[in-house]
């Protein structure tokens, strides 16, 4: 593959080299250590933007839900200031 270890922050290519290897080891498989290499990080970057997806979804659900605890309209799916609120302040840049 190629890739250097060394140096390198976080675990990712560590991550998907010991799972490439791992697969190499699979009958018929010995000549696929680079697409498994590559399927692991695939796999691994499409794990962890779901993962963040799902979570910022949720805390943006449970917001607008307790905001509407406060103010009865604020928590109403159609709602245009509570939707606003609720995912105005789980932006990037934090809250307005």
């Amino acid at each position: 593959m190629g890739e250097t270890l060394s140096g390198r922050t976080g675990g990712a290519v560590s991550l998907a080299i010991g799972m490439a290897e791992i697969f190499r080891g699979l009958p018929f498989m010995n000549q696929l250590l680079g697409y498994w290499y590559h399927f692991a990080i695939m796999f691994e970057a499409l794990f962890i933007l779901t993962t963040v997806d799902t979570g910022t979804r949720v805390a943006r659900y449970v917001l607008q839900e307790l905001m509407g605890k406060a103010y009865k309209p604020l928590g109403e799916q159609k709602s245009m200031l509570g939707n606003v609120l609720a995912t105005s302040s789980w932006s990037p840049r934090g809250a307005i």
